[in-house]
């Protein structure tokens, strides 16, 4: 169910996050969950936002770019929900999603590993000072 704007040219989309109704008329099943479930207004009115940008019905300019994609990092999971509601027509973003995902998880245990890393080379310097200080102290 698309709201629309019949004008004598053209027929546009009207922004769920620009509208008075917007909690009532949510046509996402995630966001009526959200809604049911006491989450904050902020919040829900952010993932409007996502949903509209995901539906092309929110802003068309650099401004609106940057905002969705911070919107998009923001609330990650929220966003993968969203396009889960209809996986054939998002299956590329959501493989894309899965891609980064994975590749953030690499990334992550190759900087835990680097940690530990440190962690045991500080530990053996640590050792060797304190091996340095009875040493000369004598």
């Amino acid at each position: 169910m698309k709201h629309t704007i019949n004008t004598p040219t053209q027929t546009k989309k009207i922004s769920y996050s620009a509208r008075l109704d917007r909690y009532t008329s949510i046509p996402s099943p995630y966001i009526q969950q959200l809604i049911a479930s006491n989450t904050p207004r902020k919040r829900i009115d952010d993932v409007i936002h996502i949903y509209d940008g995901i539906n092309g019905t929110w802003g068309n300019g650099m401004a609106s770019a940057m905002a969705f994609h911070g919107l998009k990092s923001q609330y990650g999971e929220d966003y993968l929900n969203l396009l889960l509601e209809e996986p054939e027509k998002y299956a590329d973003r959501i493989a894309l999603l899965e891609k980064q995902r994975k590749s953030d998880l690499r990334e992550e245990r190759l900087l835990e590993k680097q940690a530990e890393r440190e962690r045991k080379a500080e530990e053996r310097l640590n050792r060797d000072f304190l091996k340095a200080t009875r040493k000369f102290k004598a």
